[in-house]
């Protein structure tokens, strides 16, 4: 299937340019408008070609520098005439010409099809196996508690992100300054059930991406840094050895998709989201400083924060 379709790509690539052409020419405003132009500066180059011709037999037998207007007239009725005689003469080669155009558009037309088909399924199985690789319980984040101060009713945190790539928690933190101690924590959801229909799966994508306190509307919630930067959330990213069935090129590149379709409605359902939302937050009351939760998103697209030392 690869060779054939290798195949079909490259013939199409010779094949599609002269087809838009074609099409351009014969289905556009501006094709119509470059055709009849170069038709009339056809004209009028055999036009006045013949006309230089009959003006220098004029000189040359009646000593006169001008064509009559009768002349002229006859001349264009007369070239005008030769050009239909022509092309009625060559009716069948212009009617082979027509059909060839038309077969080239034709099988450019398929080629393409074929092969958006192609590529389309192939995206699709590829785009299956990166969430499948996501469908999973894992960690995405460690939150530390680094003060609280009960007069204030403020807390500090710092929160560290799991990178899966390096299997590690990322060198760089965030720390955040809240009022209040009962900490939200609002978590984007995708459902890509529709795509996994044929098996029967429901397959959820969470993300967790924002904080915010009792104090605080979500409005006004603090945006988690879980991305690194080209824009792909840590706990999203894969090494080779974590991978199964999909290349980390081809998982890179449709992780990236993933991760647009989560700002692109439009995109994610043409791509076989069925919906995406953002869950009910989840609430931890701050206790004490030092303590440290570990952030977790289970298999279903559920959060789970718990302490530490209860992993």
């Amino acid at each position: 299937m690869n060779e054939a379709h290798q195949l079909l790509q490259k013939i199409n690539w010779f094949l599609k340019p002269i087809s838009e052409f074609i099409l351009y020419l014969f289905t556009t405003k501006s094709g119509f408008i470059f055709l009849l132009l170069f038709l009339v500066l056809f004209l009028f180059f055999i036009i006045h070609n013949k006309l230089k011709d009959r003006k220098l037999a004029y000189i040359s037998a009646k000593n006169q520098n001008k064509v009559p207007f009768s002349d002229f007239l006859i001349i264009i009725f007369e070239e005008l005439s030769k050009i239909f005689a022509k092309i009625v003469a060559n009716i069948t080669i212009l009617i082979v010409t027509l059909f060839l155009m038309l077969a080239i558009v034709g099988l450019s037309t398929t080629f393409s099809t074929i092969d958006t088909f192609i590529s389309n399924n192939e995206k699709i199985k590829e785009m299956k196996l990166v969430v499948k690789n996501l469908n999973q319980r894992y960690k995405v984040a460690k939150v530390e508690i680094l003060d609280y101060n009960k007069f204030l009713d403020s807390t500090k945190l710092k929160i560290t992100f799991f990178d899966y790539a390096s299997n590690g928690y990322v060198p760089e933190n965030q720390e955040i300054n809240l009022s209040g101690n009962e900490i939200y924590i609002n978590t984007f959801v995708m459902n890509f059930d529709y795509i996994f229909v044929e098996n029967g799966e429901e397959i959820n994508i969470a993300l967790p991406y924002m904080i915010f306190t009792e104090k605080m509307t979500q409005e006004e919630g603090i945006l988690l840094n879980v991305a690194d930067s080209t824009g792909v959330p840590y706990v999203f990213n894969r090494n080779s050895d974590n991978l199964y069935g999909i290349s980390t090129e081809k998982y890179n590149e449709r992780l990236k998709e993933i991760v647009e379709m989560m700002n692109d409605e439009k995109k994610a359902k043409e791509a076989g989201v069925r919906s995406f939302y953002v869950s009910a937050p989840h609430f931890v009351k701050i206790l004490n400083k030092g303590q440290t939760f570990i952030i977790w998103i289970e298999q279903t697209g559920g959060l789970v924060i718990k302490e530490e030392e209860e992993w």
